[in-house]
């Protein structure tokens, strides 16, 4: 299982890359605009999910952490 977990945590990564890639390529304001059903504007959405990812991946057992990362 855990590599199950390990998996899904590369997976979310390559994710939160392309979408930080998306948003670096867009104007600035952006970040700023607000969309029904998210966490304030855009930025502070994106600020809301990185946060709970990283306290999720602190939860992990430290042997889950420390495994090496998979080449994407």
């Amino acid at each position: 299982m855990k590599y199950a977990i390990v998996h899904l945590y590369h997976h979310n990564n390559w994710a939160n890359s392309r979408l930080l890639d998306f948003v670096e390529a867009q104007a600035p304001a952006l970040l700023e605009e607000t969309l029904p059903g998210s966490y304030g504007t855009i930025g502070e959405t994106l600020v809301h999910l990185a946060a709970a990812q990283a306290r999720s991946a602190v939860r992990l057992p430290v042997q889950t952490r420390r495994m090496p990362l998979a080449a994407t």
